[in-house]
């Protein structure tokens, strides 16, 4: 799956999407609700051009999913290009997705929710 930012800056759904100290960044650490789900994506986004996600691979872990995500863009700022590959675990309750926190490295995603194994991505890709 390839998602790329929105151009009519629209999301769907709400989630409260957090980095929870978990991933090195340097601007609010917290988002609550579609509110707050939309001004996550600005600001994860709106420093990009060209920007674009794919993810490698999905990990079932009960009520948690775990996204193995490769990122890429160019900073607006310095024409710097980023290609790194990082990891989201969902939290699911009554199918909604209710939480999302961010990892730098996607094996210490997977021990959060103990699936210190990992997970084969050509396996577990829809």
């Amino acid at each position: 799956m390839r998602t790329r930012k929105p151009r009519d800056g629209s999301t769907h759904g709400s989630s409260r999407p957090t980095s929870s100290g978990k991933f090195p960044w340097p601007e609010q650490q917290l988002y609550e609700g579609a509110d707050g789900a939309q001004a996550f994506l600005d600001d994860w986004t709106d420093v990009w051009d060209d920007w674009e996600f794919e993810v490698e691979a999905f990990a079932d872990a009960g009520d948690k999913v775990v996204a193995i995500v490769r990122q890429r863009g160019r900073a607006k700022a310095t024409g710097m290009t980023v290609d790194m590959s990082f990891a989201k675990v969902w939290t699911v309750r009554e199918g909604k997705l209710t939480r999302m926190e961010m990892y730098a490295d996607p094996a210490q995603a997977l021990k959060a929710v103990d699936l210190e194994n990992g997970v084969t991505p050509e396996a577990e890709t829809p």
